[in-house]
């Protein structure tokens, strides 16, 4: 069975290394340290499957990246917000913008693995 690809986007390189460490066993992945990296990535790419998206970054921030998405990428690619935010408001814009879930730093492994499983899974 092939691998999905996950593009983790996150501009803290520990915080990026320590995902791909916990989730290459299991699935392809490929980083992105800023929302410029990410978008060239995915408009080379058809192979993405689910986008691991921080919302604080330099120059384009992950709601700005949200937004271009939903904008200019011709094919849907779910997205799973990761990040430090943890207000309703945040958490709610980026429902509204696409996002499929919301998961607050720092969390724990289950619920990010339950949360890809859902999401690279629907029922």
């Amino acid at each position: 069975m092939k691998k999905h690809t996950i593009l983790i986007v996150e501009d803290e390189d520990y915080v990026r290394d320590f995902l791909a460490l916990l989730l290459r066993e299991h699935y392809n992945i490929i980083n992105a340290s800023n929302g410029i990296e990410a978008i060239n990535k995915i408009n080379v790419s058809e192979d993405i499957d689910l986008i691991l998206l921080d919302l604080h970054m330099p120059g384009i921030n992950g709601l700005d990246l949200l937004r271009t998405l939903k904008k200019e990428v011709q094919r849907e690619i779910p997205v799973i917000i990761v990040t430090a935010y943890s207000s309703q408001e945040i958490r709610n814009e980026s429902i509204e913008l696409g996002a499929r879930d919301f998961i607050s730093k720092p969390f724990s492994v289950e619920s990010l693995e339950k949360s890809i499983k859902k999401v690279l899974s629907p029922e």
